[in-house]
């Protein structure tokens, strides 16, 4: 379905000491009572104002909702008791479309819980689907049966993955029958991490990647711990990772998908446990080649728990954010490979985070948590305020019509003096985390109208 969306710009113009500055500080004194979360978080506007709040977890099982207020000068929080177990996923868009979003969590076979804002207050109500066979790893909404509205496709650590397709009403209806994710050889089919959805062979369709990791499965060879890929035909999905070049077995926790390059395709960046991270280069049609990630030709060996593509210093190159038993950011070098920024966040490395403009300066900020599953955990979640420099930017709100009301799996592409910025708009990323539902786009030093021009596509 081609569909219809309604591009909302907002640019500014920033100054800073230099063009290639790239610094954070924290932002700890703009949040109320900041929680001490675990790996899932995520960024969204719940209230309609372009303004996005935060989403977390507490350490004593509290769902914390920061609202943004005064252009991210403060957060204030909202706090709503989780009585069924602790989720490790959350994802956020307008299940019902009713104009405002949702938030989704699951966890250790716990069923999903959906928070809906009531429509006479600002609060929100839990209802539950008490399907419970599955360990939630990650999760996104995404409109798998191009119909126009939100569904929800869950990683199952334990087995088979559960997709839930909405009814056209707003609610979940499990469908075990959509995608065949059963493993060749057979298995278990367990192992699943993390999962996104991308348009990587630019046929008008969302494919899949998994990335997958089975803790004390040592073959490579074993099906449990082989990436798969499954290549979307108008509907029909059918696995194709090893044909199309990314069917690792390397213990992956996280695949990302972004246009490193800026030639309009999207490129996959794999963070692996035990062997180094992994870049492939779409050749165009949809076919990868594994390239040196690296400008120095060195290998990065690191346990990547979260990873994400954004361009941090708005140069108009998507750089790449690592969290993990070290914490890095990969800083773009034209599309000619990165170069490793280590402890860019202080000296206790991040777990994970998510990413936004909390401030509404223009530039990417990070929300880090340090802790994986301990509850109780080893610090507080931090927000770090990203400096800024002298380059420009533009941010987009999509508003679907046809399409999902989020414009969820909508390709934007920027033409100019770079070449052409790809993005794809997701809600669920890298591993259990939700990132900004705005697509940002760096614009170096150009400001010019004629520029830079627009292509959107939402499917």
């Amino acid at each position: 379905m081609h569909a219809v969306v309604t591009l909302l710009l907002s640019t500014k113009v920033l100054h800073a000491q230099q063009n290639d500055l790239l610094l954070f500080v924290s932002g700890q004194e703009l949040i109320e009572e900041i929680n001490r979360g675990q790996l899932c978080k995520a960024f969204a506007d719940l209230d309609n104002d372009y303004r996005e709040e935060i989403v977390g977890l507490d350490s004593d099982n509290t769902l914390c909702i920061y609202h943004n207020s005064d252009n991210g000068a403060e957060y204030l929080r909202s706090n709503y008791r989780i009585n069924d177990g602790v989720p490790w996923t959350i994802s956020v868009g307008d299940l019902n479309r009713d104009g405002f979003n949702d938030i989704i969590t699951s966890g250790v076979y716990n069923g999903l819980s959906i928070w809906s804002r009531s429509l006479t207050e600002s609060k929100y109500e839990v209802s539950k689907i008490n399907e419970t066979d599955f360990f939630a790893q990650t999760s996104n909404l995404v409109d798998i049966d191009n119909d126009g509205w939100l569904d929800l496709f869950v990683c199952n650590d334990d087995g088979l993955n559960a997709i839930f397709i909405n009814d056209g009403t707003g609610s979940l209806v499990r469908n075990r029958s959509l995608i065949d994710m059963r493993t060749n050889p057979a298995s278990d089919n367990s192992g699943n991490y993390a999962s996104e959805w991308s348009d990587i062979d630019m046929d008008g369709d969302l494919d899949l990647y998994l990335a997958k990791c089975r803790i004390g499965v040592n073959d490579p060879a074993d099906p449990r711990r082989i990436n798969m890929l499954f290549i979307n035909d108008n509907g029909t999905f059918r696995e194709a990772a090893a044909e199309r070049g990314v069917a690792a077995g390397t213990q992956s926790w996280t695949g990302n998908f972004g246009d490193f390059d800026n030639d309009g395709d999207m490129d996959l960046f794999v963070g692996n446990h035990g062997a180094p991270c992994m870049l492939f280069e779409n050749n165009g049609d949809g076919y990868f080649t594994e390239i040196k990630l690296l400008a120095s030709g060195e290998d990065l060996i690191t346990e990547v728990y979260q990873s994400a593509f954004h361009d941090l210093n708005n140069d108009s190159y998507v750089d790449i954010v690592i969290g993990g038993s070290n914490d890095l950011i990969l800083i773009n070098n034209q599309g000619q490979g990165f170069e490793a920024l280590r402890n860019p966040f202080g000296f206790n490395d991040i777990r994970s985070f998510a990413l936004s403009d909390a401030n509404r300066d223009g530039f990417t900020d990070v929300l880090a948590s340090y802790n994986i599953f301990n509850p109780q955990g080893i610090a507080e979640d931090k927000l770090w305020l990203n400096l800024g420099n002298e380059n420009h930017f533009i941010k987009i709100y999509l508003q679907g019509d046809d399409s999902n009301i989020n414009g969820i799996g909508a390709r934007v592409e920027l033409f100019g003096p770079w070449g052409k910025q790809c993005r794809i708009l997701q809600s669920g990323n890298g591993y259990t985390v939700t990132h900004s539902l705005s697509l940002h786009f760096g614009l170096n030093d150009y400001t010019k109208t004629d520029s830079f021009s627009f292509s959107v596509d939402s499917y």
